[in-house]
């Protein structure tokens, strides 16, 4: 299956509208927001590398890795805007009805990435303060697996989870486009829908300067009229 690459014009956008909006409105996080927007134009642009990669050849680990990571700053970098920009700090706000997605995509990284070990907050998904599951491996799928297990046939990755009392692994399927690359474009979606609000409060603001600017010019025309 060949993967599609993100959509770089949505961070071109952005990037117009977050500076014109910054123009007009000083931001007391001008440095942070500065490095965010870095973040999403390098995040876009690693990924988008990677997809190349794994179109071109079998599935490497570092794909699934640096996708993994450079999602994950998608993540991050939306919700730190909305928090700066509208003080909007609650995930489920943020994300409506592709929280759950989104709260998925974080357990693959912790158990994964930042917590093979110690995953224990998310209970919906099984991974709880019991902490009796933990990540032994995540490995590219090879043609051994399809002969093996018939509930890998779609999976890129396999993650190999470790339960307490259980001599056998239990192996999960990932897929990196449903998996991982869906969810980076979940974030863009939403750092799309933050570059609209953002621009209809430049707006607001720009009205706003014209009109203090027009009342000051007719001011200072009765004063000497």
């Amino acid at each position: 299956m060949q993967l599609n690459s993100l959509d770089i014009n949505i961070y071109s956008h952005f990037l117009q509208i977050i500076n014109r909006y910054m123009e007009l409105e000083k931001c007391e996080e001008e440095e942070k927001v500065n490095t965010a927007i870095l973040h999403v134009q390098y995040a876009i642009a690693d990924i988008n590398n990677q997809i190349e990669i794994f179109n071109s050849d079998a599935p490497q680990l570092s794909v699934y890795y640096q996708t993994m990571i450079k999602t994950d700053f998608l993540i991050n970098v939306v919700e730190t805007l909305y928090k700066i920009f509208f003080n909007i700090n609650i995930r489920k706000c943020i994300w409506k009805g592709n929280y759950s997605k989104i709260k998925k995509f974080r357990l693959n990284r912790s158990l994964t990435l930042a917590h093979p070990l110690e995953t224990t907050y998310y209970n919906e998904f099984g991974y709880g303060k019991e902490n009796d599951k933990w990540c032994e491996d995540v490995q590219p799928k090879n043609h051994m697996f399809n002969i093996f297990y018939n509930d890998l046939q779609h999976a890129d990755y396999v993650m190999f989870i470790k339960e307490k009392g259980r001599q056998e692994t239990t192996e999960v399927p990932i897929s990196v486009q449903n998996d991982i690359l869906s969810v980076a474009e979940i974030a863009l979606k939403r750092l799309e829908h933050f570059t609209k609000k953002i621009k209809n409060c430049a707006c607001k603001k720009k009205i706003s300067k014209y009109n203090k600017d027009v009342a000051k010019i007719y001011g200072s025309v009765a004063q000497f009229g």
